[in-house]
């Protein structure tokens, strides 16, 4: 968490043409997506939407994949609610006294 708030900290605009500039911190080059390549751009985007588009409509909450295409996706049961309708009540279980 620590280094997030080093990277954050050391964010600054270019007063020029108002783009952010992040430096580098403890040896790491971070450079912005939108100045590079515009076609891995649309690769990264494509990746990310893909897996919003996956734990959104699953059950799934963490997907992990390698570069050979073997993945590994923890997912939840679903949980359901039920409401009983006004008026009535639920039944007594077995067993207990009524």
């Amino acid at each position: 968490m620590t280094d997030l708030i080093a990277v954050v900290e050391t964010t600054a605009r270019d007063p020029l043409t108002g783009a952010f500039a992040l430096i580098a911190v403890g040896g790491l080059k971070i450079e912005m997506l939108e100045d590079g390549d515009a076609e891995l751009q649309d690769l990264v985007l494509t990746v990310h939407h893909c897996f919003m588009l996956s734990l959104m409509n699953t059950h799934a909450h963490k997907i992990i994949e390698n570069h050979l295409g073997r993945a590994m996706v923890k997912q939840t049961a679903p949980q359901f609610m039920l409401q009983m309708p006004p008026g009535l009540s639920p039944a007594p279980a077995r067993g207990s006294p009524t």
